[in-house]
Parts: structure tokens; sequence; C-alpha cells
């Protein structure tokens, strides 16, 4: 015997102890207890709890057979696991009881993960448009096209997903985008949520995601940041190309599209990803698009926060349904994104939750409610009368719907008691909007016809008015970020209701500013006409400010154009005006009013990097700030500007 080891007796009764010194010491024992015998367990004597019993909290007590109703359903085996069962699913089902259909299913998450229909794990960062999901040519399939678009930050040399958007491409020339924030467009035009059965898809929101679902099938889901899920009827299985794969089985999925066998290449997954590569409007396919490896240069400390997902208690009884083998992916995956941003505490603990939100996702598929959060640190922030829950229904009272029905769960943010969902907000009831035959309308929403001939405002309480709303001289119909609506015309502005010429072909404006200085000249005009005219008419004249509220015109001989910055603190009713003396017009402290579609690009060193970007995109301006490092590029061919003051930016509208 070694020192202190104990053998117990064949009755049970006595147990002899080995001590230090080669003494041998022989103790009585507490009797068995009731429902058990002395027997052999582990090749040694001990209490064993008799048949039909089975050992809990020191106790032999009566065991309960789980499995005994079989709550499996379809076909699956109940495994037996003392006081509780796991469900062993046959292949088209699975879920806590076997009683979902299973589906080609594919998930993005994260910064750079891809979980393709058969289950392969795809990673690399692409800031560029890529084919997830669309039907091989030759079939007689629905049509149908899922593209994501990573839009990405790069920060010394680490790149990392900072926003992600959705293009779901339908038969009868339909385009839904999915964008940041939950924003819907239906062909480029915005709406709100729910749109209701609108041809063959209905669009919907709640908890967070953002729902398009279609009559034969196609199920789309996206939470507004980073994750997103495809899925389809096992009848799409071989009839499907992208970087999610062809849904018949994991043998082929590391393929690029042409065909070509990747699996054994070190650089499988960026070659995966370029293939798939769509031409976008906003990247023409540059190199600079091109996706990059992920970093593995860690030590095993510095991303073992990850190992949360298998060691935990919270996500214990989602590992047992589904196993070691996709904990361990998930690990891997999060390991991955911790690793290359180990060198930023904030997107560490970034990329180290959204791997984690997309582990709960699995588990939710799965039939498993996971109650993670407080257990690491990753809190749910929730916009206004919304409160978050790790366990609510997946669709949430609308003003449409006040007792909609699921039977699936999910956690996020639901609207607060007393509350209802209009668009993706919460509201009192007194506040919804309207239906408006297949879409919703917000409170106060209007929304222009085709042609701009008539508007519709939602007046509340379901109440649709329609009224007469042609486009006024000097203007002309359009579609101005994401919304159609009467545009002033190029060389005129809207002024009190009417688009005015107002000399902005000789003048760049710049609203909640103005020059320090002596002015040339200061006198009163109600006329700000008579403003910039009498400064053309004055060569030496370069700038003027006008004050609304007061009607004070000053004129300058100097600008902004170079040492010279704008203040724009304490002047809502002033207004800048520089004269457009060279090809580009430079205006410090001035940046783009966001209504503009504006593309960004983020770790931009000098404001010659971020002009050489815009003038090979062909823009028409770009605002820099150097302190952030922000270059923001506007695309369009307009020759207006909507601009603010800004004393960290400086404005640059260019000529061709």
């Amino acid at each position: 015997m070694k020192v202190n080891e104990e053998i117990i007796s064949a009755d049970c009764k006595t147990k002899k102890i080995c001590k230090p010194g080669n003494e041998i010491v022989t103790e009585n024992i507490t009797p068995c207890g009731e429902n058990s015998h002395c027997g052999i367990e582990s090749g040694r004597y001990a209490c064993v709890c008799k048949e039909n019993f089975i050992l809990q909290n020191g106790k032999c007590v009566h065991a309960v057979n789980p499995c005994q109703n079989n709550p499996c359903k379809n076909g699956g085996t109940c495994i037996n696991k003392g006081f509780d069962y796991t469900c062993q699913c046959t292949a088209n089902y699975f879920g806590r009881f076997c009683e979902q259909v299973r589906k080609c299913t594919c998930n993005v998450y994260g910064d750079r993960h891809y979980k393709t229909f058969d289950g392969e794990r795809i990673y690399f960062v692409g800031g560029c448009k890529y084919s997830l999901a669309t039907t091989k040519q030759g079939y007689n399939n629905t049509y149908f096209s899922v593209e994501v678009k990573n839009e990405h930050r790069r920060i010394e040399h680490v790149t990392y997903t900072r926003s992600r958007s959705l293009d779901i491409k339908l038969e009868n020339n339909t385009t839904i985008s999915l964008l940041p924030a939950n924003r819907i467009l239906m062909n480029s035009v915005e709406r709100s949520p729910p749109i209701i059965k609108y041809g063959d898809f209905s669009v919907n929101f709640a908890v967070g995601w953002v729902t398009v679902t279609t009559r034969w099938g196609l199920t789309v889901r996206f939470d507004g940041k980073h994750r997103i899920s495809v899925s389809l009827p096992l009848s799409f299985a071989n009839k499907l190309t992208g970087i999610c794969g062809n849904c018949n089985g994991i043998k082929d999925d590391l393929r690029t599209k042409s065909g070509q066998d990747v699996s054994s290449h070190p650089n499988k997954f960026t070659l995966i990803g370029d293939s798939y590569q769509i031409a976008d409007d906003s990247d023409k396919l540059e190199d600079s698009c091109k996706s990059t490896p992920a970093n593995y240069n860690c030590e095993t400390n510095e991303t073992a926060m990850c190992d949360v997902i298998i060691n935990g208690k919270a996500f214990q009884k989602c590992v047992e349904i589904l196993g070691s083998t996709q904990a361990k992916q998930f690990i891997d995956s999060c390991r991955i994104d911790v690793c290359s941003h180990k060198n930023d505490e904030d997107n560490v603990q970034k990329a180290f939750c959204q791997i984690l939100e997309g582990f709960a996702s699995q588990c939710e598929n799965a039939g498993v409610i996971v109650d993670w959060r407080k257990e690491v640190s990753c809190p749910k922030f929730c916009p206004s009368f919304q409160e978050y829950r790790y366990n609510t229904s997946t669709c949430q009272p609308t003003c449409l719907n006040l007792k909609p029905v699921c039977m699936t769960r999910t956690e996020g943010c639901i609207c607060q008691p007393g509350y209802v969902l209009s668009g993706n907000e919460c509201v009192s009831p007194s506040k919804c909007g309207c239906r408006n035959a297949n879409f919703y309308m917000t409170l106060k929403e209007e929304i222009y016809s085709t042609d701009c001939n008539t508007k519709y405002v939602c007046l509340g309480r379901n109440e649709v008015q329609k009224r007469p709303a042609a486009c006024q001289e000097n203007s002309h119909c359009t579609l101005e970020n994401n919304k159609r609506m009467c545009t002033c015309d190029n060389g005129y502005i809207m002024s009190e209701g009417k688009c005015i010429k107002e000399g902005t072909m000789d003048f760049v404006r710049v609203i909640k500013a103005y020059i320090k200085g002596i002015p040339m000249l200061s006198y009163v005009s109600n006329d700000i006409k008579q403003c910039s005219s009498k400064c053309l008419e004055i060569d030496e004249c370069k700038s003027f400010n006008y004050d609304t509220k007061f009607h004070i015109c000053e004129l300058f001989t100097i600008n902004a154009a170079s040492s010279t910055v704008l203040t724009s603190r304490g002047c809502y009713h002033k207004v800048y005006y520089q004269r457009v003396l060279s090809k580009n017009t430079s205006i410090n402290g001035a940046s783009i009013i966001d209504c503009h579609t504006l593309e960004v690009s983020e770790g931009i060193s000098t404001i010659k990097l971020c002009e050489a970007k815009c003038l090979l995109k062909k823009c028409s301006a770009f605002d820099y700030s150097k302190l952030q490092r922000t270059c923001r590029i506007m695309l369009s061919t307009k020759t207006e500007f909507q601009l603010t003051g800004d004393e960290k930016k400086t404005f640059v509208a260019i000529t061709y």
C-alpha cells in the first residue's frame, strides 16, 4: 500500500489506511446507506447504488428514465444521461428535440469567418464585395444571389471589418440591401420594416435582426453588425455556388470559383475569397481590395480567454449538444481574431465578443439558449426604450401585429413594457405609423412616387394622406441618399423652400462657420445674393461671412484655403462663402454633411493620400481629418456641397 492509501473491507464496514512509518491503521466506517449495498466499483469494494437507483448529492435515489416517453422527434434517438438526455438526430433534422428540419445553412461572423453550407471553415480578411451564395447556371431553379460587402479599417498593418452590408438579388430585378444599423433598401430606396408579402418575399425586424424570407424557402438574417445567416431547402443541394459552397458535402468546399482544388495551398482561403469577388462601384476590383491571410503569431496565453467556450459554465450545455468539434472550431476562430488585434486592447475585446455572439447563435439554432454575457465582459447595449433579454421570442409586438407567435427563442434587445416596434425603433402605441399597401411607414414619414408627382404622408393611426407634389422650377426628381425627392438643379440651392441661383458656381458655402479677421467691407443687407455680387465685383475679395440673424455681410481679402481655419463654435446663424479662384477649392475647418453618400477610409496618414484616393475614383470632393486620419470621399458628380463648420477637418472640391 502507498502512504495514505485506503482499502475498504469486503463487507464495507472497515477500512485500512497506510500511515507513514510503515503503520497500517484499521478504522470503522459508516455502513452503506439506504438503497445501496457493498459491491465492487472500479476494482475496489465500495458502497454502490442498487439497480434502478442513482447517486445524487451523496444519496441513492430512484432513477427516472428521461428517455421513457421518447422526447426526440422525427426518428431521433434518445441518449440517457441519468437525470438528463440528448437527442441524436437523423440526417435531415436538428435541434434539442430534433424538431427542426435541416437546411442548407451558411453563417458569417466576426472579422473574417465563413462557415459553409457543409460546415467547412473559411477565414480571410477582404474589404470588397463577395458572392456568398447564388444559383448555378443550367438548373431550373428560382434565381437568387446573396452578396456581402465588407468595409475594412486598417491601423498599423492590422485590418479588421469596420462594417458589413448585404445585397439580396431576386427575380424581377429586385434587390434588397441590408445595411449597418438595420437599415433596409429596396431597389436603392430606403424602407421601414416590415415589408409585407411584397411579391415573393417579406422583410421583418425583431430583436436586433433583419430577416428576409421568400415564398420558396430562402431565409437571410443579418444583425446589422457582423452576423449573417443564409438558409435554403435541401432541394438546392448541388445547385449553388459562392463562398458558402454547394451543400453537397464538405469534400469540395475548398475550391475556387473556377473549380480549382486549393485545399493544400498555404493561402487557400484568400484564393477562395478573391475568386468570388464581385465588381462594385466603390472598389472597382482594385488591388487594395484583395484579401489577406489571418495572423497566427501569438503565444497561447495571449488567446487563453477563448477557452471560456469549453471551460466556462455558460456554454456547457451547448457544447454537449453541438459537440466538442464545433466548439473547438469556434475557439480557433476566436484565437485568430484575438491574435490579429493583440496590440489593441479595445479591438481584442470586440473580436472576442463577436466570436462568442457567433457561437451563441449556433447554440440557439440547436435549441439551447445561453445566458453567457454575465460570465464574460461582453455587455449588450440597447437603443432607447429597449432592454436586454437573454431568452426571448424571435418575433416581437409591432404596430401592425401586437401578438405575434414564434416558436424559436433568442437573445437581444426588445421593447420595454408599454412600447412596440415601429420600423426598427420602439415607440408608444400612440406614435405608431401606417400601412401603405405592402410597406410600413413611420409616423410623419413621407414617400414620393417614382416621378415625384405624388407624396404620401403618414398621419398616424393607419391614416395615409395622398398629396400632389410636382417638383418646382429649377429642380428635378431624383434618388438622393436612398430617398426619392425633388432636388435643386446644378447651379441652384434650396433657400426658404425654393431653388434659387445663389452664385454657387462662384462660391462654396459652409454653414455654421465664419472666418476671423478684419473685413475689408462690412454692411447690413437683407439679400445674400447682393452680398455675393458685391464680392464678385471686387477683385481682392476672396470670401465673405453672412449673419442670417442680423443680416450682416462681411467681405474679406483672405480665405480658409491656406493656414487660416474657420471657426465653428457659437455661430449657428453664420454662413461662410469662399470664392472659387482655382481649379480645386480647399477650405480648412469645413466638412461634408453626413447626408451625402460618402466612402470612408481610415488610417490615411496625409491629405495628399486622401486626394490621390479621391482622384483615382473620379470623386467630386473629399474631406480629411489629420487628427483622426480619416478620409471621406464624395463619389457623386454634384457641384453643390452641403458643408458645415468642423475645425478638425479640411474640405477640398475637385474640378476636372
